[in-house]
């Protein structure tokens, strides 16, 4: 997968992850990196089990803080998806399009699809409105 360098850190799109971090899924195996600043260390994270289902979604405590607060968390469930794509979609889809950041091909690689199928506007439109 594509490697970013950022000094002594390396972000990859997907990659297997042993536990450092406090989540409430016991068994987060996987993350997806779908945004990541590497200036304010902000980050949207989908935690994944042994068989690639989605445990829930992590987002750091300064992405928290945008979040209206009857809604404010760090931790969302699956079923919470729709939220946090609405919510932080321009910040994913520019982090998704950087080709520094994630090439096509590790896309289709990870998801089987190019980045169009899930973030051109009339994809994005019929989702939100399905939300």
């Amino acid at each position: 997968m594509t490697k970013e360098n950022t000094g002594q850190n390396q972000i990859e799109f997907i990659y297997k992850w042993i536990r450092q971090t406090r989540s409430p899924w016991d068994s987060d195996v996987y993350r997806i990196c779908w945004y990541f600043d590497h200036e304010s260390k902000n980050y949207i994270y989908e935690h994944k089990n042994e068989l690639l289902q989605t445990n829930g979604f992590s987002i750091s405590k300064t992405l928290s803080e945008l979040i209206p607060d009857e809604l404010k968390k760090r931790y969302f469930e699956a079923s919470e998806r729709g939220f946090i794509f609405s919510v932080f979609a321009d910040e994913i889809t520019n982090y998704i399009f950087d080709d520094i950041n994630i090439t096509e091909e590790d896309f289709v690689n990870t998801f089987g699809l190019p980045k169009l199928t899930y973030f051109d506007e009339v994809s994005f439109e019929a989702w939100h409105n399905l939300i």
